[in-house]
């Protein structure tokens, strides 16, 4: 069995070749775009981890990616998608957020995300700024599609995908409306 990894952040897949060396595991890992990417073999399951969906304001450029994973799997082969659970963010919401760490090269980093959700666009709109010790600010935007749970089954199954499960969390928890995260597990057909 052998995994593929594909990331837009070359930092990322960068880091994950580095951790790959210390073991004897048969993966690749590609920077690449997941809205074109189709692995080079047939996958038995395929994983979208951690909000990494959604990023564009259109649903139809949106269901592009499902429809890669979709052909990324072998017939039978399962995709898992991780976001967050809309109605928990918009009861729960957080404006600003502040946090405090240290890198990899042991300077101290300060994080602050700046939200605003645009319900008429139907978008999480956030600016983050990363302050680095004895490094200039930096300053990102992001927009994240609001999907409700409802509209991200008929995406799915817009895609092909059949016997579609939404849960709280990785521990196959009921979704409520209390979950932070929404997993959801779809199935390509046989």
């Amino acid at each position: 069995m052998k995994c593929c990894g594909v990331d837009l952040c070359s930092v990322y897949i960068e880091r994950a070749r580095e951790a790959l060396l210390a073991t004897s595991l048969p993966c690749e890992f590609h920077c690449d775009d997941a809205l074109t990417f189709k692995t080079p073999w047939p996958c038995r399951g395929a994983v979208n981890w951690y909000s990494s969906f959604g990023y564009s304001r259109d649903d139809g450029t949106n269901l592009q990616m499902l429809l890669r994973a979709f052909e990324s799997l072998q017939p039978g082969g399962v995709y898992s998608l991780d976001v967050p659970n809309i109605p928990f963010l918009i009861r729960n919401f957080q404006h600003f957020l502040v946090r405090h760490g240290v890198n990899r090269e042991g300077r101290s980093v300060t994080v602050i995300r700046e939200s605003r959700l645009d319900l008429a666009a139907g978008q999480l709109l956030q600016e983050w700024r990363w302050i680095v010790e004895s490094r200039p600010a930096d300053s990102r935007y992001s927009a994240l599609r609001l999907y409700m749970p409802h509209q991200l089954t008929e995406m799915l199954m817009k895609a092909g995908f059949v016997d579609v499960k939404l849960f709280g969390g990785i521990d196959d928890s009921s979704l409520t409306i209390d979950s932070p995260r929404l997993l959801i597990t779809a199935r390509k057909p046989a």
